[in-house]
Parts: C-alpha cells; structure tokens; sequence
C-alpha cells in the first residue's frame, strides 16, 4: 500500500481504503479506480493523502475496470451502428486520405498546397454533423480505434477548433482560417525520425526535445506556402501556454493569438479522448476535471471557460451511468463546478451531485 499526495495521483490508480471528508461523508470505497473527477473531487474537501493499491490490481477492482470498460463500450457500439456514423466514418477516412497526400505533397515535392481543397472536407464532416456536440465528439472518439494517426489528429483538432471558434461567435473566414491552421498544425511531425514519432510508451528526455521541434519545423515548412500568417503561426505556437510553461518561446497571456489558444486546447482534448488501458476512452466529465485538474490557468480564460461550459451543456438530457451503477438524466448544468451537474433518477427524484460527494458519473447512456 503507498500513501500518496494528492498531486501525486493519477488515473486508474485503485484505492486501497475508504476515503472518508473531515465530515464523515464517504467520499470513495476501497477499490475504486481513481478518474481525475474523484482526484479533484477529492482536492474540493481538502484530503491531502490517499491510500492506494501497490504491485498487482485486486480481484474487485479488476471487475470494476470490465465494468467500466463494457459501458464505454455499450455506448460506442450504438454510435458504430447509426447511420449517421457510417456515413461520417466514410468522409472522415476520405478527408483523412487527402491530408495525408496534402502533406506529402508539400514536405516531400515542395507542391502549393490546395487550401480550399481539404478545407472543403473539414467543413463538410463538421457542418453535417454540428447539430449535437456530444454526437459529434463521440463519433470521433469512437473513430480512435480505426485510426490514430498525425493525420486523423489533424482532421480531429481541426473539426474540434471549428467547433470553439464557433462557439467564440467568429466570423466565416475567420472559421475557414481556423480550421485550416488546425489541419495543418502538426504537418512539423513529418520532419520527425519515425522512430521516434512512432515510439510507444514515454519519451525520453533527448527524444521529447526532438518531438518539440516539430513546431520550428512546421513552421519552416509552411513559410514557403502561400497561407495567411494567422495560420503559419499556429504550427508554431501550438504547444505555448497562458501560464508560460509551453514551448518554443514560452509565451504568455495575449502573447498567443486566439488561433493557437484555441488550437492548443483542440489538439489537448483530442489526446485526452485517446482510450485508456482502465476505459475504452475518456468520459466527457472526466475531460473536463483533467483540465482543471491541469491547471486551467495554462489557457486563455475566456475560450477554455466558453469550451468546458458548451461540453458540459450539450450532455444536458443525455443518460449517463454513476458509479453505482444508476442511470440517471442530467437535466442542468452547476456553472460553478460544471462536473457536479443537476441529474433526475429513474424514479423521478432530482439530485444534485454537488451534495452527494459519493457518486461520480462513469459513462454516457445515451
């Protein structure tokens, strides 16, 4: 058993003992496996230590993760079998094909990049499927497991960047811009040894400063296209943060334009949504408290704010599964703690999570 700090949690890691508030509330049982929703949770009502399972995973909390897993699962399958989803998976794959030829064509024979061309694409996935955000972003999360490459990474962040900057009221050409910074924003990664942009597992240190060139190179490469400059900048300054902890240049606040703010924020929720060994990929709630988890202080305030409330409130009238095993409907979002929503119960009672520390929403229904 390790008693850790509670900055030193992480996901999927099983709680040894009962985690009880000053109060008495129960706030988690023995065996549960840790999501950022508990980690935070548990930060809210001042625990500063966790016991928590070392060496091999207890028989329970393996029955737990199966658990888990078969939710996230359930609801993926009924997307696979929508309509709307094999039509979305068959231009997505398309648009997927001609970025990665896109690409080719201007890293490897210096080509003019067709601008309208893939941005044609992107709109077409997005604008028939923007109706429901939490569709559109399951279906895409769904879409993990058939590919995962820069590409299909690219068209993600795109669609995902489309999306805030609709939501920021931006203007159509504005939009247009956006989308495309964001299909190209990763383009630097062409420039990167495959062994390395292919590794599996943790890189190590002279390797991570290798894969943090791929914005220099980016740029680099973008700079000999006709694009507008809004655009280039943003396979630059992707990865810089408000706080200034990002790289390459460590910039702050309004250093960063709104395109690479918005930019760094679609390329992070896409690898969050990534599966998991403990889930098949990562509840909208828990995204959610990943970011504040992270500190929401290393984004621009207003477009990480706009974003986290615009997800939370599309799941409003969807089915979600606690970890008790309810299904419940949320039926209005806590703007003060946007992962401790309203809910009604099956037997028509209305909860509001904010007051039950003990649950935790697991999994969409619906």
């Amino acid at each position: 058993m390790l008693n850790l700090a509670i900055d030193k949690l992480k996901e999927g890691m099983v709680v040894a003992k009962d985690i009880y508030s000053d109060k008495g509330q129960l706030l988690l049982t023995t065996n549960a496996i840790l999501s950022n929703q508990m980690i935070t949770q548990l930060a809210c009502y001042g625990i500063t230590k966790v016991k928590v399972v070392e060496g091999e995973m207890p028989e329970e909390a393996k029955k737990e993760v199966e658990k888990i897993k078969a939710l996230d699962e359930a609801y993926i399958k009924r997307l696979l079998k929508s309509p709307s989803y094999r039509r979305f998976k068959r231009n997505y794959l398309a648009q997927v094909s001609s970025l990665e030829i896109s690409f080719n064509d201007i890293v490897k024979r210096d080509e003019e990049l067709d601008q309208e061309l893939i941005i044609k694409g992107a709109k077409k996935l997005f604008d028939e499927n923007s109706k429901t955000a939490y569709t559109l972003l399951g279906m895409l999360s769904a879409l993990k497991t058939t590919d995962d490459s820069t590409y299909s990474h690219c068209v993600n962040v795109a669609i995902i960047s489309r999306m805030i900057g609709g939501w920021l009221d931006m203007e159509e050409d504005e939009l247009d811009d956006l989308t495309l910074a964001a299909l190209l924003h990763d383009i630097g990664k062409c420039s990167v040894p495959p062994d390395i942009l292919k590794k599996k597992g943790r890189l190590l240190p002279e390797e991570y400063d290798v894969m943090k060139m791929h914005t220099t190179y980016g740029y680099g490469i973008l700079r000999g296209q006709d694009l507008p400059e809004r655009v280039i900048d943003v396979a630059l300054h992707h990865h810089e943060r408000a706080d200034g902890t990002g790289y390459p240049h460590g910039l702050k606040g309004n250093s960063i334009s709104d395109f690479a703010a918005i930019t760094a924020i679609a390329d992070v929720y896409d690898a969050m949504t990534s599966p998991r060994v403990y889930r098949a990929a990562m509840c909208p709630f828990d995204v959610i408290a990943t970011y504040e988890r992270d500190g929401l202080q290393k984004y621009d305030a207003r477009i990480i704010q706009t974003f986290l409330r615009k997800i939370a409130d599309s799941y409003i009238n969807c089915e979600v599964i606690m970890n008790d095993g309810s299904k419940v409907r949320i039926i209005n979002t806590n703007e003060n703690r946007l992962t401790r929503p309203m809910v009604q119960c099956e037997d028509g009672s209305i909860l509001k999570l904010e007051e039950h520390p003990e649950l935790y929403i697991q999994a969409i229904a619906s």
